[in-house]
């Protein structure tokens, strides 16, 4: 379950742990894309969701943490 780490600035961003992994997440410029940040075991991943909400993409931030956890190979 992931929890609230401090409330974001922008009405269209999102940070939370999940899993012992920081993720931050925010709308990019262009339109049906967020950028994302996960920060876990000394590491950073930055990458770029395609997704019309905020809540798909960060079920994709979830799903992407539980892969690096597992030790699977990213699809990007």
């Amino acid at each position: 379950m992931a929890t609230m780490s401090g409330s974001p600035k922008d009405a269209d961003a999102s940070s939370a742990i999940y899993r012992g992994a920081w993720y931050s997440l925010a709308r990019a410029p262009e339109a049906g894309y967020w950028q994302y940040t996960i920060s876990f075991e000394g590491r950073d991943i930055i990458g770029r969701i395609e997704a019309r909400l905020s809540l798909l993409a960060i079920r994709q931030i979830k799903l992407r943490i539980d892969r690096e956890l597992q030790g699977t190979p990213a699809r990007d």
